[in-house]
């Protein structure tokens, strides 16, 4: 009798042992937990837009050195010595018009334009007096301790008191805890987007300054080119004691003289003879005809 109690006793035992077991619920992280991977998340993603909005930054730093030095290196060459030859009139029927000048002042114009530009991307979007936002800044976030104000944005932080940011900040109890890190959470996803969309309005505005620079530079070009015509253009002035009337400086042989001008003997033979012209015309001041075999052999005398 006492055996059979004991066998059934060990079969109830195994029965139990054997029987399958009812799963047991996830019920998944804890709500801190998982508000916690939700603002590293978070924070990596603002810290990766923050580096964006730095770099523009500094893109902008660079243009601005660049123009400042270009600008300031055109209008002291142009002011050191090519004042005149930027101001020559080009002649297109029925004008006369300094191209030149006006490829200069091109050239100025786009570089006061894409530094406004430039500074522009420094601040917020421009917008007109009055004009409302096409959407609110700040969506709705579950504000702690009831004082509205973001914990990430310096502007917000530093509209509220310091005893309202105190208040804020002061966590007594888990549910507070909880309502930070909820508040925190949803700030972080308010000021990525605000940030991202800083940083696009910093590249569309460095991109629209990048091309009006590149359009000022071919203006400079072509002013360059224009300068150079004037130059190649312009007579040689001849270093004599007395003005030659009589030379025209568009012949070959001007150029000659224009640089045996401080020829002891070449001056002497100007002031003595003043009887020839190089063009082959009578001179005003004397009676003889030029002749280009008795000049050079005058010279060679």
């Amino acid at each position: 009798m006492l055996w059979r109690r004991t066998r059934q006793s060990s079969l109830a035992v195994d029965r139990t042992a054997s029987a399958p077991t009812e799963p047991v619920e996830d019920t998944g992280p804890p709500v801190a937990a998982d508000l916690r991977f939700r603002l590293d998340l978070l924070r990596e993603s603002y810290g990766e837009v923050l580096d964006a909005v730095k770099h523009q930054d500094d893109k902008i730093g660079r243009l601005l050195t660049g123009l400042s030095f270009l600008t300031a290196a055109t209008l002291s060459l142009a002011a050191l010595g090519g004042a005149n030859y930027v101001t020559r009139q080009f002649h297109i029927a029925p004008f006369t018009t300094p191209l030149a000048l006006i490829a200069l002042g091109a050239f100025i114009v786009g570089m006061v334009f894409a530094v406004v530009l430039l500074l522009a991307a420094f601040s917020t979007p421009l917008r007109l007096p009055g004009q409302q936002r096409t959407a609110p800044r700040t969506p709705s976030v579950d504000w702690s301790n009831g004082v509205k104000g973001s914990p990430v944005y310096f502007y917000e932080i530093i509209r509220l008191s310091r005893e309202h940011w105190q208040k804020k900040m002061t966590s007594d109890s888990a549910e507070q805890d909880e309502g930070l890190l909820r508040e925190r959470v949803g700030s972080l996803i308010d000021e990525t987007h605000n940030l991202a969309a800083r940083a696009t309005y910093k590249h569309e505005r460095i991109t629209e300054a990048t091309a009006v620079v590149v359009a000022a530079l071919l203006a400079l070009l072509l002013a360059a080119t224009l300068t150079l015509v004037a130059a190649a253009g312009t007579p040689l002035p001849i270093p004599t004691d007395e003005p030659l009337d009589d030379l025209e400086m568009s012949q070959p042989g001007a150029w000659a003289l224009g640089h045996l001008g401080s020829s002891s003997r070449l001056r002497a033979f100007f002031n003595s003879t003043h009887a020839f012209g190089i063009n082959g015309r009578q001179s005003t001041r004397g009676g003889s005809q030029y002749c280009p075999t008795c000049f050079t052999r005058h010279l060679s005398a």
